[in-house]
């Protein structure tokens, strides 16, 4: 009958989406802080992705629910939940070729980030050496707060235990390209999939300078208008922040950059060629602050070659100048208290 025509083109249908195309990408990823207001998100994204063949999910809260529901999704990432604990932590990070680390509280309206920083360096400490300790390989993409200095801990925690890759740690800092993209956009008209706008330095609101010099496609703004959108970009997260008016910062658009920055990185894992993408690492590309957020080739190990913050105008080298004291001192907190730190009876 047609009934039982449609029904069984329904099953075939399904099937083909739930199996996918065979020989994609393994790859175990565990995200760490899953349960929070950017991991539900990110996990959302990633469990939809072709290069996902497992997906770990961690949180001090309880995975349960967020592992059923994403479990209803047609796609071949397995997912699995692990809730505390040193040996759920270590089962979590088991056999990972891809960590993503978003543990840890977000910023409130009005923190300083030398209190945020407090509030979550032990987090990133100890996350950082279970990481040392059972996956070692993996790249570690952090997106804890502050990450100028939460990215130079992890290097000193990993360096600590003898296997650190500055080419395999990556502060995560997309949402400020993806911000300056769309302001570009909105400015000049330009389709949005068409803009690329650079930001480099580091990733609070007085440290990152976006680069409107080489945005692409180029165009001719007054300097007024340049000094107007570059203060728009600094100042997007507390705009986000005032807008949600305590109750939270921003989440679903840090989410999704991140996402963005995660498929290119595991497409360039898979051997993809020529991608591009930036991050903040630790480099001698540059001569500032030792961790700098600029463009990156990514390659199957990491960062194939870093290509330094590249040409400035003026403008824009000042800013950085400027904001090389402070980042300075970001990176420096973030390894004395990771030279300081004991970890916890492993």
């Amino acid at each position: 009958t047609n009934r039982m025509a449609s029904s069984q083109l329904v099953r075939a249908l399904g099937r083909r989406r739930l199996h996918g195309v065979p020989d994609l990408p393994q790859n175990r990823v565990a995200i760490l802080g899953a349960c929070g207001a950017v991991g539900q998100p990110l996990a959302l994204m990633l469990k939809r992705s072709a290069f996902v063949s497992e997906l770990a999910l961690y949180d001090t809260l309880d995975t349960r629910g967020l592992c059923a529901d994403l479990g209803h999704i047609a796609t071949k990432a397995r997912v699995s939940g692990y809730q505390g604990g040193r040996q759920q932590l270590a089962d979590c990070l088991r056999h990972c070729s891809l960590v993503v680390m978003l543990a840890g509280r977000p910023r409130q309206l009005g923190m300083q980030l030398s209190d945020l920083f407090e509030q979550n360096a032990g987090t990133v400490a100890e996350l950082t050496s279970a990481v040392a300790r059972h996956c070692p390989e993996a790249l570690l993409c952090l997106l804890t707060s502050p990450l100028n200095s939460s990215v130079p801990l992890a290097a000193e925690v990993l360096r600590r235990y003898g296997v650190y890759n500055p080419r395999r740690l990556f502060g995560v800092t997309a949402i400020n390209s993806v911000r300056a993209n769309i302001l570009m956009a909105q400015k000049t008209g330009a389709p949005l999939d068409q803009v690329s706008v650079p930001v480099v330095g580091g990733h609070s609101s007085s440290t990152l300078v976006p680069v409107l010099s080489r945005a692409e496609p180029h165009c001719r703004l007054p300097a007024s208008e340049l000094l107007a959108m570059t203060r728009a970009v600094r100042g997007a997260a507390d705009t986000v922040l005032q807008a949600k008016a305590g109750a939270g910062s921003a989440s679903l658009s840090v989410a999704a950059a991140a996402h963005g920055f995660l498929h290119s990185l595991l497409c360039a894992m898979d051997g993809r060629q020529n991608v591009v993408e930036s991050a903040y690492v630790e480099s001698d590309a540059t001569d500032g602050p030792a961790f700098c957020s600029n463009p990156l080739l990514l390659g199957q190990e990491g960062v194939e070659q870093n290509m330094g913050v590249g040409r400035l105008s003026e403008s824009e080298a000042q800013l950085l100048s400027e904001a090389a004291q402070e980042l300075g001192e970001q990176i420096d907190q973030g390894r004395r208290f990771a030279r300081a730190w004991k970890p916890s009876a492993e």
